[in-house]
């Protein structure tokens, strides 16, 4: 009943229970040998008496136990989780494996029970010792994550660095930090926040700022990025080398101000936990909870911006041509000219939607038909707040054919009627019915 292992991302550890049947099935997979170790356990039971019998069940099990230390995670479905600690079930476990070795032994007069009570009890003095070691060597942050709750000693890194962990933000939702990594952490695969996907920031010559529309229900969430030329910043964003791995401070430009500063311990190339780099390693979600912390004084979230509410629309007529203009600005495949700005906008697909403005929005229109009935047109679109380009509404009326809905060419198309509740994609075949998708 008590956890074996515990795996990253993991709420709770594998119990003994769960290891046993899923390891015997499907251990050999993920060099899950020591689950074999089991069905030796019950023969070195049964042939206990019998010398002839019990020595080599007892080799068997010893041997399989043995290689414990070379299971390192669980295969899912698309993914791995690397296991991060052991629990004090494996202890235990490991125990019983070796009372029943002993209990054989004895029988058999190889050992005696003094010999077996002093070989235990150095057993769990070693792991006691070796969980009050890693407990004084870590943060409080890695105590929690690796050795609580049932935890005997980490297998993921200890570094013993408190995360800074910020109780607000502290620049303003509006502000956009100027991210200045140092040249030696730039390249691809080494610098610290290289996997973290800032809303907002700027670099270079440009700035990025980053709108989502919050569908997480979807496959095909709307992310748009917009590029704008850069301009004095309030905020930095400094990522430097240190003699153990890196700093990341957020200052403040016009004092010089350190705002935030959070210290990291690079992590050895060959470790299984190198795909994160640095330490504390802890994680939440796809990313480490220092890169959490970093986020929450930067004001921002792990997903792009979303509106805080669904947003009421007014109603409008937008007839004005908007379409996205060609792809491959400054050499970069997906940034268009839309507007007069410049976007890069996923899903793909609305790429080369037929663009309308009206006074407030931005429709991205589409209509297709039935393959059976070509004269019923089917609606879809996509609106944008002009001044801002946040994703503010999808309308559809694709249900009664879905994707047998054969598309028809955009050069069709003449407006679109935005309300709150209902669109209106106008052709010059006729006009096409949406609903909206309430998120």
């Amino acid at each position: 009943m008590l956890p074996g292992f515990f795996v990253e991302n993991g709420d709770e550890g594998w119990p003994g229970f769960g290891i046993l049947a899923i390891g015997l099935l499907f251990g050999w997979m993920v060099m899950g040998w020591a689950a074999y170790a089991n069905v030796f356990f019950f023969v070195v039971l049964a042939t206990a008496k019998d010398s002839r019998s019990a020595k080599w069940p007892i080799i068997s099990m010893l041997l399989l136990a043995a290689t414990f230390p070379l299971f390192h995670e669980v295969a899912g479905d698309d993914s791995r989780a690397p296991v991060v600690a052991w629990g004090w079930g494996a202890v235990v476990w490991l125990t019983a494996l070796l009372l029943a070795a002993s209990a054989a032994g004895v029988q058999q007069r190889w050992l005696t029970i003094r010999q077996v009570g002093l070989g235990l009890a150095a057993f769990w003095c070693l792991a006691i010792a070796l969980h009050v070691h890693q407990w004084t060597k870590a943060s409080a942050l890695e105590r929690e994550m690796y050795l609580s709750g049932g935890k005997a000693f980490a297998v993921a890194p200890l570094c013993g660095i408190p995360l800074a962990w910020p109780e607000d933000a502290l620049v303003a939702p509006d502000q956009v930090p100027v991210l200045d990594i140092a040249p030696a952490l730039n390249p691809p695969g080494r610098s610290p926040i290289r996997h973290l996907k800032l809303e907002r920031y700027q670099s270079g010559e440009f700035a990025w700022l980053t709108y989502g529309d919050g569908d997480s229900r979807h496959n095909d969430p709307i992310v748009l990025k917009v590029r704008q030329p850069a301009q004095p910043r309030d905020f930095t964003l400094q990522v430097r080398s240190t003699e153990d791995g890196a700093v990341i401070r957020l200052l403040k430009n016009a004092t010089g101000e350190i705002l935030y500063e959070q210290y990291l311990r690079e992590i050895s190339p060959e470790s299984r936990f190198a795909s994160s780099d640095y330490c504390p390693l802890a994680r939440e979600g796809w990313i480490t909870k220092y890169q959490h912390a970093m986020l929450r004084a930067l004001g921002q979230s792990a997903k792009p911006m979303v509106p805080a509410s669904y947003p009421e629309l007014k109603p409008e007529i937008a007839r004005e041509p908007c379409d996205l203009g060609p792809q491959g600005i400054d050499g970069i495949k997906e940034l268009q000219a839309w507007d007069g700005r410049q976007v890069i906008l996923e899903p793909g697909r609305l790429r080369t939607q037929r663009g309308f403005c009206s006074e407030s929005y931005i429709a991205l229109a589409s209509v297709g038909a039935p393959s059976d009935a070509p004269d019923a047109l089917q609606g879809e679109m996509a609106v944008f707040d002009r001044q801002t380009l946040q994703p503010l509404a999808k309308f559809s009326n694709r249900k009664s054919c879905g994707s047998s809905c054969a598309k028809i060419s955009g050069d069709i198309l003449t407006g679109v009627r935005i309300d709150n509740f209902s669109a209106t994609v106008e052709t010059a075949q006729g006009e096409a019915q949406a609903e909206r998708i309430m998120r």
